[in-house]
């Protein structure tokens, strides 16, 4: 498995621009749904084939070195439990997701899981979620394999989340994410088996289904001059050509997503900024705004969010 991860990640990083993202999507949520684990495997190996060589390697952006603000917030207090959670009984083989545990009696029974966007560390994202945790708020980051939160499809690490705080601890799930991780979380609204799931917040990121119709509270955040979300939505037009809504040639953002939705526009803001990383990410434009402003408009807008459900 290693040797596989090894030698097909710069493969899959290059399958996951912009461009072919939505492709990728499609064909993963139709084998995670329709396909024998044989096929499965066999479909991954054709797929990594088939991608090799479309687009020069994306780097992994990985969390702020020796930043302070993620490593308060990666380290457990007297209030909360920061630990990450593994394969074997949460305790032994590959990480499923970071977890950030309200302790005493303030935790509000809602809880809020995060979906990094693609090939992005989970602990960049970790001041977010130990916000959220001292506020009283169960959150957790998934660590998808590969750092591609499109492999939740395949392995269901939301289903380890929910299980792991049942029992009423968590009655209410907010899910949300930046990027392709956003992507993914709004495919997780609707499903029978996530009908805790009331809200969903999109972080420089957009639904790949139409949406407008669904019963949850969304909002939507993004920066004004990030380009890598432009280049998803050239013109402002939802990059899915087969997406049909009725009366809309040309589907946008705001069509997509239901009529109560929240759209928030951080003036300056780009992509690189949603996160806690080192650089500037490929294909994104320098931000306008200081890090400090955007970061606390998407915190405030979590909270928001989970404060309303």
């Amino acid at each position: 498995t290693t040797y596989f991860f090894k030698k097909y990640h710069k493969i899959l990083s290059n399958f996951l621009q912009p461009q072919h993202s939505l492709r990728s999507l499609h064909f993963l949520h139709f084998f995670t749904n329709q396909a024998t684990m044989a096929s499965k495997i066999a479909t991954l190996f054709a797929l990594f084939k088939t991608a090799e060589g479309i687009t020069d390697a994306t780097q992994v952006m990985k969390a702020a070195k020796d930043n302070k603000v993620v490593k308060a917030a990666m380290t457990s207090s007297d209030s909360v439990k920061v630990f990450t959670h593994r394969r074997l009984f949460g305790k032994v083989g590959r990480s499923l997701f970071i977890g950030f545990e309200p302790l005493g009696d303030d935790a509000k029974g809602v809880g809020y899981i995060l979906y990094p966007g693609a090939l992005c560390e989970a602990e960049a994202y970790a001041p977010i979620a130990r916000d959220m945790a001292d506020k009283g708020y169960h959150v957790a980051i998934l660590t998808p394999p590969m750092s591609v939160a499109i492999t939740d499809l395949l392995f269901n690490l939301t289903a380890e989340v929910l299980d792991h705080w049942k029992n009423n601890v968590v009655s209410k799930w907010v899910v949300g994410g930046h990027s392709l991780g956003g992507v993914v979380a709004s495919m997780r609204l609707g499903k029978d088996e996530d009908k805790m799931i009331k809200g969903l917040i999109l972080i420089a990121s957009y639904p790949n289904d139409d949406m407008s119709k669904v019963d949850a509270k969304v909002v939507s955040i993004y920066g004004s001059n990030d380009t890598v979300m432009q280049a998803k939505y050239p013109d402002g037009v939802h990059p899915n050509e087969k997406l049909q809504i009725e009366g809309k040639d040309k589907p946008t953002l705001s069509d997509v997503l239901p009529t109560s939705a929240k759209l928030v526009e951080v003036k300056g803001g780009n992509h690189t900024q949603c996160s806690y990383v080192d650089g500037l990410q490929g294909g994104d434009t320098a931000a306008d705004c200081s890090f400090e402003y955007q970061m606390d408009i998407i915190k405030a807008e979590t909270l928001l969010m989970l404060s309303s459900i």
